[in-house]
């Protein structure tokens, strides 16, 4: 009876073992972000309070760093910052190394 119930688990083990298999497929990305050079990112919002916003934006950054290594990113600020700043801009004359000074 020893004899069956370790060939029972041994063959059990080899089977999970060999089935356990992962396959990873690559998949290219579907936008990008090297040929923008520097990508200019707004923080996030919630209803929720001024911490969750930053950690979102974070975490978002994280990611494309992940998925698009080398990607430059410029933090803008919040929208409430940025939009006026933006609207003028887009008004005038545009120069994005003004966009660059407002968001430092």
């Amino acid at each position: 009876m020893r004899k069956s119930t370790g060939w029972v688990l041994m063959s059990s083990v080899a089977m999970l073992w060999a089935c356990s298999h992962t396959v990873v497929v690559t998949v290219p990305p579907r936008l990008d972000l090297q040929g923008f050079g520097t990508v200019g990112i707004v923080e996030f919002t919630s209803n929720s309070d001024a911490a969750i916003n930053n950690q979102t934006t974070r975490e978002f950054q994280a990611h494309i760093h992940s998925a698009q290594p080398g990607t430059r990113i410029l933090e803008l600020g919040s929208r409430e910052e940025m939009v006026p700043t933006l609207v003028y801009h887009l008004t005038q004359d545009f120069r994005p190394s003004s966009v660059r000074q407002q968001a430092k």
